[in-house]
């Protein structure tokens, strides 16, 4: 009974401790990095820009895949004159 007594009057103490407890290791998290958002952000644009890059260098790519064909087929059947160009 006693011992019952001396629980029930700490459990006000450890559950005080407790709460304080989880603050402080929340604050400690939000102060650890406070760039660690800026940081994401930074990156996730970094990688849309680069795929954007990518992107573009393919379309491009493509299309003077196309055109070099399309003289080459061209120059095969006699049609295309690179000197006419070069003026």
């Amino acid at each position: 009974m006693m011992l019952k007594r001396k629980l029930n009057n700490a459990k006000p103490t450890f559950t005080s401790l407790l709460e304080e407890l989880e603050t402080l290791k929340h604050s400690r998290r939000l102060r650890q990095d406070p760039y660690q958002q800026d940081r994401k952000q930074f990156m996730g644009n970094q990688n849309q820009a680069k795929q954007e890059f990518d992107n573009e260098f393919k379309e491009r790519e493509q299309k003077l895949i196309k055109e070099y064909r399309t003289m080459m087929e061209e120059a095969l059947r006699g049609v295309y004159d690179p000197s006419a160009s070069v003026t």
